[in-house]
Protein backbone atom coordinates (compact mmCIF):
# COMPACT_ATOMS: atom_id res chain seq x y z
CA UNK A 1 0.00 0.00 0.00
CA UNK A 2 2.86 2.55 1.07
CA UNK A 3 4.92 1.74 -2.08
CA UNK A 4 1.69 2.35 -5.03
CA UNK A 5 0.94 6.15 -2.64
CA UNK A 6 4.81 7.01 -2.93
CA UNK A 7 4.28 5.51 -7.01
CA UNK A 8 0.93 7.86 -7.27
CA UNK A 9 2.60 10.84 -5.28
CA UNK A 10 5.89 10.50 -7.60
CA UNK A 11 3.10 9.91 -10.75
CA UNK A 12 1.80 13.59 -9.62
CA UNK A 13 5.39 15.05 -9.10
CA UNK A 14 6.32 14.02 -12.58
CA UNK A 15 3.33 15.49 -14.20
CA UNK A 16 3.25 18.34 -12.86
CA UNK A 17 7.26 19.24 -13.44
CA UNK A 18 6.86 18.46 -17.47
CA UNK A 19 3.48 20.13 -17.87
CA UNK A 20 4.09 23.00 -20.29
CA UNK A 21 3.29 26.39 -19.16
CA UNK A 22 0.05 27.92 -19.35
CA UNK A 23 -0.45 30.10 -22.82
CA UNK A 24 -2.96 32.24 -20.85
CA UNK A 25 -2.37 35.32 -20.62
CA UNK A 26 -0.96 36.71 -16.89
CA UNK A 27 -4.03 38.73 -16.31
CA UNK A 28 -6.19 36.53 -17.42
CA UNK A 29 -4.66 33.86 -15.26
CA UNK A 30 -4.85 36.21 -11.95
CA UNK A 31 -8.26 37.34 -12.65
CA UNK A 32 -9.24 33.50 -12.70
CA UNK A 33 -7.41 32.90 -9.91
CA UNK A 34 -6.97 35.43 -7.46
CA UNK A 35 -9.28 37.02 -4.76
CA UNK A 36 -8.27 40.00 -2.78
CA UNK A 37 -9.18 39.63 0.89
CA UNK A 38 -11.21 41.64 2.86
CA UNK A 39 -8.11 44.01 3.75
CA UNK A 40 -8.10 45.29 0.27
CA UNK A 41 -9.49 47.93 -0.65
CA UNK A 42 -11.32 46.29 -3.68
CA UNK A 43 -12.03 42.76 -2.11
CA UNK A 44 -13.27 40.00 -3.72
CA UNK A 45 -12.19 38.55 -7.13
CA UNK A 46 -9.70 40.14 -9.14
CA UNK A 47 -10.72 42.30 -12.42
CA UNK A 48 -8.63 44.43 -14.43
CA UNK A 49 -12.17 46.56 -14.98
CA UNK A 50 -11.11 48.90 -12.28
CA UNK A 51 -7.23 48.96 -12.89
CA UNK A 52 -6.70 48.59 -16.55
CA UNK A 53 -3.41 50.04 -16.45
CA UNK A 54 -2.15 47.21 -14.44
CA UNK A 55 -2.37 45.00 -17.72
CA UNK A 56 0.27 47.01 -19.19
CA UNK A 57 2.51 45.80 -15.97
CA UNK A 58 1.47 42.30 -16.42
CA UNK A 59 1.83 42.59 -20.05
CA UNK A 60 5.39 43.48 -19.91
CA UNK A 61 6.62 41.39 -16.84
CA UNK A 62 5.27 37.89 -18.59
CA UNK A 63 7.10 39.04 -21.77
CA UNK A 64 10.27 36.85 -21.48
CA UNK A 65 12.20 39.68 -23.49
CA UNK A 66 11.37 42.11 -20.45
CA UNK A 67 14.81 42.45 -18.44
CA UNK A 68 14.11 45.52 -16.19
CA UNK A 69 10.66 47.59 -15.59
CA UNK A 70 10.28 51.27 -13.90
CA UNK A 71 6.73 51.50 -12.97
CA UNK A 72 5.71 55.04 -11.99
CA UNK A 73 2.59 55.18 -10.32
CA UNK A 74 0.94 56.97 -6.82
CA UNK A 75 1.23 55.76 -3.81
CA UNK A 76 -0.98 53.55 -2.80
CA UNK A 77 -1.81 52.41 -5.92
CA UNK A 78 -1.73 48.95 -5.88
CA UNK A 79 2.55 48.13 -6.90
CA UNK A 80 2.92 45.81 -3.52
CA UNK A 81 -0.18 43.70 -4.71
CA UNK A 82 0.51 43.79 -8.61
CA UNK A 83 3.89 42.41 -7.95
CA UNK A 84 2.20 39.64 -5.18
CA UNK A 85 -0.10 38.57 -8.32
CA UNK A 86 3.01 38.79 -10.22
CA UNK A 87 5.12 36.09 -8.38
CA UNK A 88 1.74 34.21 -7.69
CA UNK A 89 1.36 33.84 -11.47
CA UNK A 90 4.99 32.88 -11.93
CA UNK A 91 5.13 30.68 -9.38
CA UNK A 92 2.37 28.13 -11.08
CA UNK A 93 3.57 28.78 -14.58
CA UNK A 94 6.69 30.17 -15.03
CA UNK A 95 8.88 28.66 -11.79
CA UNK A 96 12.63 29.97 -12.06
CA UNK A 97 14.33 30.73 -8.72
CA UNK A 98 12.85 34.50 -7.21
CA UNK A 99 14.19 36.91 -4.60
CA UNK A 100 12.15 38.89 -3.37
CA UNK A 101 13.92 42.03 -1.74
CA UNK A 102 12.78 44.62 0.92
CA UNK A 103 14.89 47.68 2.60
CA UNK A 104 15.19 45.84 6.10
CA UNK A 105 14.80 41.97 7.06
CA UNK A 106 12.53 42.96 9.89
CA UNK A 107 9.84 44.78 7.04
CA UNK A 108 10.33 41.64 4.50
CA UNK A 109 9.60 39.13 7.65
CA UNK A 110 6.53 40.79 8.41
CA UNK A 111 5.59 40.98 5.05
CA UNK A 112 5.99 37.59 4.37
CA UNK A 113 4.28 36.40 7.11
CA UNK A 114 1.09 38.72 6.72
CA UNK A 115 0.76 39.29 3.32
CA UNK A 116 2.47 37.32 1.13
CA UNK A 117 1.99 33.81 2.91
CA UNK A 118 -1.79 34.55 3.02
CA UNK A 119 -1.82 35.64 -0.89
CA UNK A 120 -0.01 31.84 -1.29
CA UNK A 121 -2.53 30.39 1.15
CA UNK A 122 -5.75 31.91 -0.26
CA UNK A 123 -4.84 31.37 -4.00
CA UNK A 124 -5.51 27.42 -4.68
CA UNK A 125 -3.35 26.50 -7.80
CA UNK A 126 -0.32 27.68 -5.95
CA UNK A 127 -1.45 26.65 -2.28
CA UNK A 128 -1.74 23.53 -4.05
CA UNK A 129 2.18 23.67 -4.48
CA UNK A 130 2.99 25.27 -0.87
CA UNK A 131 4.90 22.90 1.77
CA UNK A 132 1.90 21.23 3.85
CA UNK A 133 4.18 22.34 7.42
CA UNK A 134 4.13 25.80 6.78
CA UNK A 135 0.54 26.53 6.36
Amino acid sequence: MGKRRHNEELTCVWGDSTRPPSNLPCCDWIEMNIVLDQGSAIPGRVTFELMPASRYFFDAAQNQRTRQMTVMVSAQSGKTQNAIMYLLWRIKERPTPTMWAMAAADHCEEFAKKRLWNAIVDCKPVNELAPIDRA
